[in-house]
């Protein structure tokens, strides 16, 4: 077992270039930013985002007025389209910053 583990760190130490697919970061960031807006319109469909928001506002000892409104699967759908293609560029953008670090 110790063998495996210093070999698995010895690759680390002497690995010269270590990059990553800017797809996969992309798809991996949108899709996880879509899950938590789809966790967010399910719990405005529900009803629960109202009272958790209050919650939220409360333990935050923020006094805030704002009000979720009725849920539209128009807008829920809209918002997890938006949330997963700028959680997509943002891991690309990221995955290409990395492998150009990596190349420096």
């Amino acid at each position: 077992m110790w063998r495996r583990v210093r070999e698995v760190w010895y690759h680390i130490a002497h690995m010269k270039h270590n990059s990553v697919s800017a797809n996969m970061i992309g798809v991996a960031l949108g899709g996880l930013l879509g899950l938590l807006h789809l966790g967010w319109a399910t719990l405005v469909a529900i009803g629960l985002a109202q009272p958790l928001l209050d919650t939220f506002t409360q333990l935050h000892m923020i006094q805030s007025d704002v009000v979720v409104t009725a849920f539209s699967v128009n807008h829920a759908i809209g918002l997890v389209l938006v949330a997963s293609g700028i959680g997509y560029v943002l891991g690309y953008l990221f995955g290409l910053v990395w492998n150009s670090a990596q190349k420096a």
